[in-house]
């Protein structure tokens, strides 16, 4: 795409984290028997709690590290196998549902992925997206200065998503993506989807980015009492750190 996006990421398996994205999947897909895939799995904590609730949920995960991870802890099992988002191994109409969660802003080309996904999905199957929120006023991932080259943490990046990229773009590197809210579900739709719901979804503030300050450590049980309402207050809801697309193939 001529981006310089590369494969890569941090993990939202943390376990607040997990429990609450499986009870928005929940509200979408009928989870027992539902054949799921989970597409940049990591090392397959959501996998996980999606077979406890009863799907026949597998992933694939580009990094061999994370991979390894899963089959050290289920050896033999095969549920999770390293696989490519822009050549996925699956025939067409192999599943009910599809899972990226926090991983199309991570793929070299990202409508390539989108429209694997829809082949890979049967008639009707659901895509469920989790996705940076270009609203948030801050980059999470954090970016990389072009003058010195030094990364610039979450803390250091207030009201830069809101920023043209065009301009942005002269001081410092994304190695991310970050979208806005018209900009991505243009993209599920021209990847041939229906989108039937689109909401906001605000932090768990368990530390995924690993950069997290000790004070916010302390504060992060008030944090997340004060999310919880914010997510359900009109506009103010819009502040949250990531999108949630829900579309159904046509």
């Amino acid at each position: 795409m001529g981006d310089g996006i590369a494969v890569g990421g941090s993990d939202t398996a943390t376990p607040l984290n997990v429990a609450k994205r499986v009870r928005l999947i929940s509200k979408w897909i009928d989870l027992p028997g539902a054949r799921i895939l989970d597409a940049g799995c990591g090392a397959g904590e959501y996998v996980e709690a999606m077979c406890r609730a009863g799907a026949q949920a597998q992933g694939i995960e580009y990094v061999e590290a994370k991979v390894d991870q899963w089959n050290a802890r289920h050896p033999g099992d095969g549920r999770v196998v390293r696989g490519d988002l822009a050549c996925l191994q699956f025939d067409d109409g192999t599943f009910d549902a599809v899972l990226l969660n926090e991983v199309l802003e991570h793929v070299p080309d990202d409508r390539l992925a989108l429209n694997e996904i829809a082949r890979v999905l049967k008639p009707g199957g659901i895509l469920l997206l989790f996705s940076p929120n270009r609203y948030h006023p801050f980059e999470t991932h954090g970016v990389y200065s072009l003058k010195t080259g030094a990364h610039r943490g979450m803390a250091r990046t207030f009201l830069l998503p809101w920023v043209p990229m065009a301009i942005g773009r002269r001081f410092v590197h994304y190695w991310s993506r970050n979208y806005w809210p018209l900009e991505l579900a243009r993209m599920v739709r021209q990847a041939g989807f229906a989108v039937h719901h689109h909401s906001y979804v605000w932090q768990t503030f368990e530390n995924n980015s690993g950069q997290q300050s000790n004070a916010m450590r302390r504060l992060a049980p008030i944090a997340r009492r004060i999310a919880a309402v914010a997510e359900r207050v009109p506009l103010v809801r819009r502040l949250g750190v990531s999108q949630l697309i829900v579309a159904r193939k046509r």
